[in-house]
């Protein structure tokens, strides 16, 4: 989905001796046109997809993270206007931010958007890297591009999300240890746990094959393999990716799972350990006895099975039309060819 775009511009971060970056602003948000439309598609595209990000909230220390006073202050929800000065503001303390470590600068594009109904500020930095081109009369030239195939320093802030008052409206991608200026930087208070990233997880695999319309057989074979390899990780301690997993369950459909995963709508923090008892959730539920043999997916209650504790009885809907016609016709005892 292409973003609808308020506000672009850009900036750049210049190295320096002392101190070790300086601020070059841009002169004004630029008109919109078919380039930057390209650009900011692309960018979003591949920040969703890339995996690797972690959630949060602005810490309510607002000395030290001033980025949400800022937002306070110029509101530019309704007043767009006042883009530009947030802008310089926030390339201000993104600069104060880096010199302390070894980024190196580069370009650095701010955008307010709409996608996906909600309202987004993006701020990356990006550099430029020398490729090829061929002109009209068939010679090579040297081209000069934003390179965008590995986000290194990018973090999102949706706007529509923090003040609606929810959670996790605040993320960065995490690419080591170098990543620490921009959460820095963006003021992003994380409190993970690994049972919340475990069931937020969960839920996201469950979400997926409903969306992907998996039979019984296709849905416990997703998470029969979740569970297993998400186990394995749980026992050795080993922090997760989710592109990983991805890629391990599903490797025909592994970018897609990941952008699934890694949607905004889950806000699921890469790199955390699975927790064993949020796991039992992916295992399959099995009941037997002399006149029948059932098993349901753990998310059958979800879906319309109903047990009662008291009565100890299971209530399973049949949505089947054949299996419908097939049941009532036994209970009504009739044959396979009776018409009435």
């Amino acid at each position: 989905m292409s973003c609808e775009i308020t506000a672009f511009i850009v900036h750049k971060m210049v190295p320096a001796q002392q101190p070790r970056l300086i601020a070059e602003f841009g002169p004004s948000v630029l008109a919109h046109n078919a380039s930057i439309q390209s650009l900011m598609d692309t960018l979003n595209q591949r920040y969703i997809s890339q995996g690797g990000r972690t959630f949060g909230q602005f810490s309510p220390n607002q000395t030290n993270y001033p980025i949400s006073r800022h937002l306070d202050e110029k509101d530019i929800l309704n007043n767009p206007t006042n883009f530009y000065d947030l802008s310089n503001e926030i390339l201000s303390h993104l600069v104060s931010k880096a010199s302390a470590t070894s980024a190196t600068g580069g370009w650095v594009l701010m955008c307010l958007y709409k996608h996906n109904a909600e309202k987004v500020l993006a701020v990356a930095v990006v550099n430029e890297t020398t490729g090829a081109s061929i002109d009209e009369t068939f010679q090579v030239q040297p081209s000069i591009y934003i390179d965008l195939t590995k986000l290194r320093h990018a973090g999102r802030i949706n706007l529509t999300k923090w003040k609606s008052a929810q959670k996790g409206y605040v993320n960065f991608i995490k690419a080591g240890r170098e990543s620490t200026y921009f959460k820095e930087f963006l003021g992003c208070d994380t409190t993970n746990s690994n049972v919340d990233e475990s069931n937020k997880l969960i839920i996201a695999i469950r979400a997926y094959c409903d969306a992907k319309d998996f039979d019984y057989i296709q849905r416990k074979n997703i998470t029969d393999l979740a569970h297993d390899w998400l186990k394995t990780a749980s026992k050795t301690k080993r922090p997760i990716l989710l592109a990983h997993l991805a890629n391990h369950i599903a490797p025909e459909e592994a970018e897609e799972l990941t952008i699934f995963l890694t949607s905004d709508e889950y806000a699921i923090n890469d790199d955390f350990i699975p927790d064993m008892r949020s796991l039992k959730q992916l295992v399959e539920l099995h009941t037997k006895d002399n006149h029948w043999d059932i098993k349901l997916s753990n998310d059958a209650f979800e879906h319309g099975a109903i047990y009662n504790i008291e009565t100890k009885l299971l209530t399973l809907p049949v949505n089947n039309v054949e299996d419908q016609e097939m049941f009532a016709r036994h209970v009504q005892g009739l044959e396979d060819d009776d018409t009435n």
